[in-house]
């Protein structure tokens, strides 16, 4: 019996158009359950490129400097956190299976920065905020002409929710102009997860 090579060539036509389709999704998945897996043992980092990911709300600028290892944002505020329309002021957006995993599980943010040499703050604020309406409170820390680690911790809600969450920094107390550079922010679970009943 003669057997019809269109059949065959269109099914394994068919195959590679659906195989290089989902190629890109599986390894935006692998990537992601990385991140996951990453983000439970050594937490989220913040620092290098993805230090362009960072977004200024009005009244706060941020731009990246350096190159290599060196790559810091440069922080600055041109008005108080109270001054103005309330924001989030200089902030990174976690995605969201990172917030998802990280409710109800105690966190700790670690800022790492120093005053920008000659015009610093003497004060920056940092916060964690959900987008559920809850937030850790803002932080306030004082920088030195050296980097330094700066920590707080915090237990976000356990509701179910889908969203992304973010970890916002304020440059400077008083506003004026003054700034911080940051090198790096980090954000860990310190404690065990939730059981399931």
């Amino acid at each position: 019996m003669r057997v019809d090579p269109f059949y065959p060539i269109i099914t394994l036509a068919a195959a590679a158009m659906l195989w290089f389709a989902l190629t890109p999704g599986l390894e935006a998945e692998e990537r992601w359950l990385r991140e996951i897996e990453q983000f439970e043992e050594v937490g989220y980092v913040v620092d290098l490129e993805r230090l362009n990911e960072l977004i200024a709300a009005p009244g706060v600028t941020t731009h990246v400097t350096g190159e290599d290892l060196s790559i810091r944002a440069v922080l600055r505020a041109s008005l108080g956190p109270n001054e103005g329309v309330s924001s989030a002021g200089v902030f990174y957006t976690l995605p969201p299976l990172i917030a998802r995993r990280a409710r109800g599980r105690r966190l700790r943010v670690t800022v790492t920065a120093r005053r920008t040499p000659n015009d610093g703050s003497e004060s920056f604020l940092a916060a964690f905020f959900m987008f559920n309406g809850t937030d850790s409170g803002w932080q306030r820390f004082t920088p030195t002409d050296d980097f330094g680690n700066f920590e707080f911790e915090w237990r976000p809600p356990e509701e179910d929710i889908d969203r992304p969450a973010l970890v916002g920094i304020w440059p400077s107390e008083s506003g004026d102009d003054l700034g911080i550079e940051l090198r790096r922010i980090r954000i860990e679970i310190v404690d065990d997860p939730p059981r399931t009943t």
